[in-house]
Formats: C-alpha cells, sequence, structure tokens
C-alpha cells in the first residue's frame, strides 16, 4: 500500500502513511488507480499540456475542450487552446489559494470545473464526473 495525499474539508491537506490508511480504513479490498484510469480511458494524462501540479482530467472534460481539427497521416490533430486555458485559470486559483473545501471551483458559463488532489498532483473534472 502507497501513501496517500488527503484533502477534506476545513482541513489542509496532507499525507497519510500506509499504516495510517489501514488504521483508519482497515485492509484495502479493491484499488483503482489513476494509471488504471488512463489505461482504462476513463481519465486523460495532460502533463504535456497542463501547468504543475494539474496532470490528470477527465475524459468529459477532454472531450468538452479538446477539438478535433484535421489529420496528419494517419494521426489526428487536435486543438488544446480551450483545455489548456481552463487549466491555466485553475493553476491560477491554486497559486491564489483559491481553494473551497479542499477543491479549485471554476465556473465557465454553464459549467463548473473543479480541481481536486490525485496521488501525484491535481485531476480536472466537472462535478459529475466525481
Amino acid at each position: 500500500m502507497r501513501s496517500m495525499r488527503t484533502a477534506h474539508a476545513g482541513m489542509s491537506q496532507r499525507t497519510m502513511e500506509p499504516e495510517e490508511l489501514k488504521e483508519v480504513f482497515g485492509e484495502v479490498i479493491s484499488s483503482y488507480t489513476d494509471a488504471d484510469g488512463i489505461r482504462d480511458g476513463v481519465l486523460v494524462d495532460v502533463k504535456h499540456i497542463a501547468p504543475p501540479p494539474i496532470n490528470i482530467v477527465t475524459r468529459a472534460v477532454w472531450e468538452a475542450y479538446v477539438q478535433p481539427i484535421g489529420k496528419l497521416g494517419p494521426s489526428p490533430v487536435i486543438n488544446v487552446t480551450g483545455l489548456a486555458q481552463k487549466l491555466r485559470a485553475m493553476r491560477t486559483k491554486m497559486e491564489n489559494g483559491q481553494l473551497q473545501e479542499g477543491l479549485i471551483v471554476l465556473e465557465d458559463g454553464d459549467r463548473t470545473l473543479w480541481a481536486m488532489p490525485n496521488e501525484t498532483g491535481w485531476t480536472v473534472m466537472f462535478p459529475e464526473d466525481y
């Protein structure tokens, strides 16, 4: 079992060590990691376009903000500008300490985006993705 970062309403983010996790929650009966989610396509690794510490978005966020614009040979060409702008806005809120109950919240017209800690950084999602 590995360490896990936690954030709860009214508490600062901290790391719980494996023994503490076991003491609080008991034996692990099932585990689904960020790597599992990326492999399954539920999560998308965005380290190549996101400002650290944001490193993952949900598939729904990816599909809402990334636009296909053509092909280069057999590979699709995509426009990530819309997503990159939202991720930069989330990062600015992080830098300014604008947490709401352990989350970064960004209102985008009729959409709301959340950013929350994951195993190695932060994941951006829609509330319904949680």
